[in-house]
């Protein structure tokens, strides 16, 4: 594969693809209320004009969740105390702007402006190839994005689990046990 730098061995690389094909079809979209648009795109591990990247090659998979003020639709704790933050802060500011007391729930302006606060969520599981003292090592990392939309960059990713393999550990996994490591990240 062309993005793999050219130290990771083929092996490697399809028992990676074959393990983010898997995340792709039988994890990402697991979640509650997922868009249904998950994707799957290579992590350049080559070197290109001056650009030097972190890591040696990998893939990306996503998939953008529905956010709200309720708490069913959140991550972590950490999802919904900046979501009742920035519910809180709506609440104050379309009460100065429209010089209300009250807010009236029911009333059809203010539950347009409602609809419209949340952004969706943004879910990454990114698995690549990295070196440390020489030794190459398989991280998966599994983020949630819900602050930075739509760009969802990746400095504001809030790790929810990060799991490091030896690559001939990684080339013996079982992937259905790395799965539901995943899938049990708050524990």
């Amino acid at each position: 594969m062309s993005h793999f730098n050219n130290s990771v061995p083929n092996e490697l690389q399809n028992h990676i693809e074959v393990f983010a094909n898997m995340v792709l079809d039988d994890f990402i979209s697991d979640f509650k209320d997922s868009t249904g648009c998950a994707s799957l795109e290579e992590l350049s591990g080559i070197p290109k004009s001056g650009w030097i990247p972190l890591q040696q090659g990998g893939f990306v998979i996503t998939e953008l969740y529905n956010n709200g003020i309720d708490p069913s639709y959140h991550f972590n704790d950490a999802h919904s105390r900046f979501n009742d933050k920035k519910y809180e802060d709506f609440i104050e500011q379309y009460m100065k702007n429209n010089e209300l007391d009250e807010i009236d729930y029911n009333d059809d302006n203010f539950q347009i402006d409602e609809l419209e606060l949340f952004d969706p969520t943004l879910l990454k599981v990114t698995i690549y190839v990295d070196s440390v003292e020489n030794e190459k090592l398989v991280k998966i990392q599994l983020a949630v994005n819900y602050t930075d939309a739509p760009y969802y960059t990746q400095k504001y990713d809030n790790i929810l689990k990060e799991l490091t393999y030896p690559t001939k550990e990684f080339m013996n996994v079982n992937f259905v046990d790395v799965l539901e490591q995943l899938k049990n990240y708050h524990l």
